[in-house]
């Protein structure tokens, strides 16, 4: 059984099998721990084992990378990163200069 509210958290978003989890869930699912996740969550974004995403209608969505991608971007500053997530959004789509 996991006991860190950090392994509980990737472990629930990689069920996801890649949709993520929206913030809404996460406080449903954790209740009352929610408070202590915060700066979990945020630790976990600075390491790069979580993304954020913003939907159309402002929803905030996380989704877990698999420790071999976090590996990978490991000392990607916040634009680098940005850059890697719109790469990844469009998949075999392509990319242009924004």
């Amino acid at each position: 059984m996991m006991n860190s509210l950090p392994d509980q958290l990737l472990h629930i978003l990689h069920q996801t099998n890649g949709e993520g989890m929206s913030d809404k869930s996460l406080r449903e699912h954790f209740s009352f721990k929610y408070d202590e996740l915060v700066p979990h969550i945020n630790d976990l974004l600075r390491a790069n084992r979580l993304v954020l995403y913003t939907q159309a209608d402002g929803a905030l969505i996380y989704k877990a990378i698999e420790e071999t991608i976090a590996a990978k971007l490991e000392g990607l500053g916040p634009e680098q990163m940005l850059v890697y997530q719109i790469c990844e959004k469009v998949g075999n789509r392509g990319i242009w200069t924004r």
